[in-house]
């Protein structure tokens, strides 16, 4: 997926967007507390290399008064909460405005509808009749740039609690149909989604579809019992699929265990067949073995007969003429290593189907789906990438894949579903479009380094060794020892139950489906970690989904000695050092492991000087 080339693509574009809206704000409101107890306040700005108030704290121009903040004799520096980012233009109630149309794609008995009312965009949508076997849903779209593109959108509601039903945004071409796209989507009671389908999409749904699969599920296995429908003229495919559950890992070992077909009656191993075209993620697709050649078990038996993979796997094959039942139980292997994730899905299709008829889906591992939630498609440099925000500031990525658009695009909301009968509505606000200059800056969510000695700041780490890790972003050249690192969290905040974990006791990772895998840190490559415990040997977790924290050793709860200030962030960040001062609306700091550190007046929430007494 060329992941580290977008990243850096969209890292610089967002730099230079996030120094002119840096630039733009130039005013802000604080509390001062002096070194002799003290304390004044209203809106500060700067002017060269001081800090000068402008205003007092009703707003009210001070005129020729002038007040320059005296670091030498100031102990705190409290900033209040900036203002929230200004929300997308709500749209008048009614027809949705032009340029935006709508309409169903498919079947939908029901029909569907899109309308504004109190500012958001509501999709009505039904869902296909039962057993279609084919996809439907209900759109609203309209025009996108031709690259370096974006759609934001909030989902505030769905109305249904239905497992099938997803709610989303959509970036895919503008053709009627065999256009590729993207649909990154919400749902009660499925993880987040991002689903990208090929140029060849025709529609089709699986049979089946499991849930996600891991080790925590209360069964390793699902059991599987479809109808095939009988072609007349010639024989039916089937395809077997198992798809990622999140995680990204070498462990998602998958079997098709008792695989069977029913032919006039009687029934047939479906390993007595040689499959059309087999496809494995890891090691080897094997009859009646793992995929790593070894005995198939499963819940501490021993599997007869079985088809053992790896995800992502697609096995195909031709039916014999007058197969009308296929039966298995798939499930997850029992060798296979810790944290394996992974969902099973059954196709039939017509002989003349192709694989791109199956649409690739990437699961958000932490399951959070929840409505509220900001959702993003961003359209740029060859790569179509998704974004999820609990607050629409802080964006979490979620996956990266390649864009096969050929034609003009189109970005859209999509409300869709199998079940229920009834329609049903999603109410989509904060809506835009347009492009990434427009955007500005994106503030993704960048690992949170503790370092032993209490300092804690965001930044992107380029890669590491067992000894050393290299910074990338403002901090690009920079290294750090490893052993001078307490913790790294690359999903944060974590739930309580994980403090204990964070404090260090023990080195090793929190996984992104809880567990916790005590190990030793062997290195970051290509955006890959890898580990290694005395039970599993090395194992490899891809950064983007699979971890959510690198712990190594305790931090120090004591400020560090001979350091004179303490900057805290709004993002949770807290920078020890010396020599403070000021230049063009930003703080420079000297630090001990870092050099000299700059950061914007926007993002520090509070400066004091670590021998006073801070104030309530």
């Amino acid at each position: 997926m060329h992941s580290t080339k977008l990243e850096s693509a969209i890292y610089v574009t967002g730099l230079f967007f996030f120094l002119l809206s840096n630039q733009g704000r130039s005013e802000f409101r604080v509390d001062i507390g002096n070194t002799d107890g003290t304390w004044w306040g209203g809106f500060v700005k700067a002017q060269g290399t001081e800090l000068v108030k402008c205003r007092n704290h009703l707003g009210n121009p001070l005129g020729d008064i002038k007040k320059t903040v005296d670091l030498d004799n100031t102990g705190q520096i409290i900033f209040y909460a900036p203002p929230p980012a200004t929300s997308a233009k709500s749209y008048e109630d009614g027809p949705l405005p032009e340029p935006w149309k709508s309409k169903a794609v498919g079947t939908l008995p029901r029909g569907g509808s899109a309308e504004v009312k109190n500012g958001s965009i509501i999709i009505e949508t039904s869902s296909p009749e039962q057993n279609s076997g084919v996809d439907a849903f209900y759109t609203a779209y309209l025009p996108l740039p031709e690259d370096h593109a974006y759609i934001t959108a909030r989902i505030s509601r769905i109305d249904t609690y239905e497992e099938t039903t997803q709610s989303g945004i959509t970036i895919h071409g503008e053709n009627e149909t065999g256009s590729p796209g993207v649909f990154l989507a919400l749902s009660h009671r499925q993880p987040a989604t991002m689903i990208q389908w090929g140029e060849h999409y025709s529609g089709i749904l699986p049979r089946f579809t499991s849930p996600i699969i891991t080790r925590k599920t209360p069964r390793q296995w699902v059991n599987i019992d479809i109808e095939v429908d009988p072609v007349p003229n010639g024989a039916k495919q089937l395809l077997l699929v198992v798809q990622d559950g999140g995680t990204e890992s070498q462990s998602n070992w998958a079997n098709w265990i008792l695989p069977r077909i029913n032919i006039a009656g009687s029934h047939r191993k479906l390993t007595d067949l040689n499959w059309k075209s087999a496809t494995t993620g890891w090691g080897k697709v094997y009859k009646n073995k793992n995929t790593a050649g070894r005995e198939m078990r499963l819940d501490g038996e021993p599997v007869e007969y079985g088809i053992g993979t790896h995800a992502d796997s697609i096995i195909r094959f031709d039916l014999p003429p007058g197969t009308n039942r296929f039966r298995t139980t798939a499930g997850i292997d029992d060798a296979a290593p810790q944290n394996p994730s992974v969902k099973f899905m059954v196709y039939t299709a017509d002989p003349d189907s192709s694989v791109t008829d199956i649409p690739k889906a990437y699961y958000d591992p932490r399951n959070n789906s929840k409505v509220g939630q900001w959702l993003r498609l961003i359209r740029s440099n060859g790569f179509i990438t998704g974004y999820i925000s609990q607050d629409g500031k802080l964006w979490r990525k979620l996956w990266s894949v390649t864009d096969e658009i050929k034609s003009p695009a189109v970005a859209g909301l999509i409300a869709r579903g199998t079940k229920p009968r009834r329609r049903w509505a999603t109410f989509f606000d904060h809506v835009e479009t347009g492009t990434l200059e427009q955007l500005g800056s994106i503030r993704e969510m960048e690992p949170r380094i503790a370092l032993v000695d209490g300092t804690i700041f965001h930044e992107r780490i380029i890669g590491a060794t067992p000894t050393l890790f290299h910074l990338g972003g403002s901090n690009r050249g920079r290294v750090l020892p490893t052993l001078s690192i307490a913790r790294i969290e690359y999903y944060y905040p974590l739930e309580h139950q994980f403090e204990t974990i964070l404090a260090g006791r023990e080195e090793g990772l929190i996984l992104s489906n809880g567990d916790f895998f005590g190990s030793k840190f062997s290195g970051i490559k290509d955006n890959t970690l890898t580990s290694r415990s005395i039970l599993f040997g090395n194992r490899s977790f891809e950064l983007n989904g699979a971890i959510d924290a690198l712990v190594f050793r305790p931090a120090s709860k004591i400020p560090p000695k001979g350091l004179s200030y303490v900057l805290e962030t709004w993002r949770g960040g807290r920078i020890y050092g010396r020599n403070l001062s000021i230049r063009k609306n930003h703080i420079t700091i000297d630090t001990i492991r870092l050099g000299s550190q700059q950061l914007a007046l926007n993002e520090i929430r509070n400066i004091s000087r670590i021998q006073i007494k801070q104030h309530p």
